[in-house]
């Protein structure tokens, strides 16, 4: 077998292949909607597969998509894996395995400081250096009880092209805030929040604002539909809710609250620091739970280790003198990751040299590396794993590798 990217030629039969896997029909665009289907499909992506050598078929693939995720103050660039699909009778040979041996080293040798994806099975992409991490955070709260919160000073349904570039600009600075919150570089990135039409699709968006001095500012904007299947009664289930301030969320719960009684109850998203219980007047009139639905995996363990962001605290600390710790890591699918890292934490940021495998005062897994450098555990947290030794006490280490709060919003 050969691995071969996979171009327009091949592009439909890769696309069967994902509908064997997946169980969904496929359909063959008509002629006029095939070249914009194509152009869809290739932006921003490339399609990998593996081809069986006697017969020229197409066994299995996967897409590689480029897109850049906060991590710390930084934005870096995320590979991510999406149509993941292996003919049957190809299975249990390795194809996936030999896509990812490849492919790994290649997203290294190209800048990626992280892959993440979407598994079908948790298992099954552990054996590739994926981790779990901390998902979807959704809340559920009656909408009766939001009426005490303050209303915005306007509304506006979101059908003009400077409201929804006002809404673009809420997002960039409230994903500017959280760890795993994507950049939405392109507009298809953006239209698969707010895409869909409000009397069609029944998706509706609106673009709420207050009074700043003589002016009114966006502050929030939420997106939503209506979800009938809930036997308490009609939900707005939000795709997302973004927001600049706690005044600002305040507004839109606010707000939310005039479709009672239409609606009955909010599902709303959330990032990892809001605790809508807290907020609320009854908390157990809400529902708070995470999807633990996606995994990340470390492509460049010097670059992420650089990228950490500093507290006031530790950069005060760092002025005094420079602080250090060593952490060690084995990585089996991306040898360039594999040794002895020194970390040096100076008032300006995080520095470090890699050298050959050896003891350290940290010793992790590839998988519990990216989960204490995107903020998902604290060096605490992480102690409690299995694959986390922490051989000498490392306060370097554990003011820098503190836990942050995280946003995952974007599926692919």
């Amino acid at each position: 077998m050969r691995l071969e990217k996979i171009g327009t030629d091949r592009l439909k039969e890769a696309e069967r292949i994902s509908s064997i896997a997946f169980t969904y029909p496929y359909n063959e665009p008509a002629p006029s909607e095939e070249n914009r289907s194509v152009e869809d499909t290739m932006l921003n992506s490339e399609r990998w597969g593996m081809i069986d050598e006697k017969t020229d078929r197409l066994m299995g693939g996967m897409i590689l998509l480029d897109y850049r995720t906060r991590v710390g103050e930084k934005w870096l660039p995320l590979t991510g894996i999406g149509g993941v699909a292996t003919l049957p009778e190809y299975r249990r040979e390795g194809v996936i395995r030999q896509i990812f041996t490849a492919l790994l080293p290649r997203m290294y040798e190209r800048g990626a400081a992280l892959s993440g994806l979407y598994p079908f099975s948790h298992a099954f992409y552990r054996k590739f250096g994926y981790e779990t991490f901390g998902g979807q955070n959704t809340a559920t709260v009656g909408l009766e009880q939001l009426r005490r919160f303050a209303a915005p000073d306007e509304v506006r349904m979101i059908a003009d092209p400077r409201d929804d570039l006002a809404a673009r600009g809420i997002y960039e600075r409230f994903a500017g805030r959280y760890d795993l919150a994507m950049r939405r570089d392109l507009d298809y990135q953006w239209k698969r929040t707010m895409g869909g039409d409000p009397y069609k699709e029944r998706v509706y968006k609106y673009l709420l604002l207050r009074r700043a001095g003589e002016e009114l500012e966006p502050c929030a904007y939420i997106v939503f539909t209506p979800d009938e299947s809930d036997s308490a009664g009609r939900v707005a289930n939000a795709r997302e809710a973004a927001y600049l301030d706690g005044d600002a969320l305040r507004r839109l719960l606010g707000f939310m609250s005039t479709f009672f009684p239409h609606y009955r109850k909010l599902r709303i998203p959330l990032p990892g620091d809001v605790n809508l219980a807290a907020l609320c007047p009854d908390a157990y009139d809400v529902h708070s739970g995470i999807a633990e639905c996606y995994m990340l995996r470390a492509v460049n363990v010097r670059l992420l280790l650089e990228s950490q962001p500093l507290s006031p605290a530790l950069k005060l600390a760092a002025q005094a003198a420079p602080l250090s710790f060593s952490l060690a890591l084995s990585d089996e699918l991306i040898p360039m990751n594999t040794g002895r890292y020194e970390v040096t934490i100076t008032p300006e940021g995080v520095r470090c040299e890699q050298g050959p495998l050896a003891p350290a005062d940290i010793e992790v897994s590839i998988t519990a590396f990216a989960q204490l450098a995107t903020g998902s555990l604290s060096l605490g947290q992480a102690a409690y794993r299995d694959d986390v030794r922490i051989n000498a006490p490392c306060p370097a280490a554990e003011a820098l590798f503190t836990g942050r709060p995280q946003y995952i919003g974007d599926h692919y």
